[in-house]
């Protein structure tokens, strides 16, 4: 997803930068303000640098979800194409799992999903709405999975200290 997102926004850049797309867009200048550099040209030797590694470039995307809440048009359309292809993976993941049976609950952890923000918020309109995963329900836990995963563990273990005295 963070990938996917980055990788959308530079292209936004890239676009906006030699005429392509007319609009200006704060991504931009945030870009190249993280990364030290002053012009859109020099993005392109830093993408395709000799040793970069994709999670570089993932760093980035929380970039194009801060333009969106200021309301920069050209991050809030990345956004959504990248929520209507992300709801569209969990449709497909569904429908290969579980075929036509039932509405499975989609839990959105990790990453940027995680938090409140235009992606998260876009991500549950695209799968309230998506005619594969209607009546689903969306749960976004309250802490961290590993939190979740010891408090189930320490359930179990009352619940098996318990059967073992009687």
């Amino acid at each position: 997803r963070e990938v996917s997102l980055a990788y959308r926004s530079f292209c936004a850049i890239a676009r906006c930068h030699d005429g392509r797309d007319p609009r200006e867009t704060s991504l931009t200048g945030k870009v190249l303000a993280r990364l030290g550099l002053s012009q859109p040209m020099q993005l392109i030797p830093w993408a395709y640098g000799e040793g970069k590694e994709w999670a570089k470039m993932a760093d980035l995307a929380p970039l194009c979800l801060e333009g969106a809440a200021e309301g920069d048009k050209v991050c809030a359309e990345i956004i959504g194409e990248c929520t209507t292809a992300l709801a569209g993976s969990v449709a497909a993941l569904r429908r290969r799992l579980f075929g036509g049976e039932g509405a499975p609950p989609i839990v959105l952890v990790g990453g940027l999903v995680s938090a409140e923000n235009p992606l998260a918020r876009g991500l549950q309109e695209k799968l309230r709405t998506h005619g594969d995963l209607r009546g689903s329900e969306i749960i976004r836990p309250r802490s961290e999975a590993v939190l979740g995963a010891a408090a189930m563990a320490q359930k179990w273990g009352q619940r098996r200290n318990r059967e073992d005295r009687c």
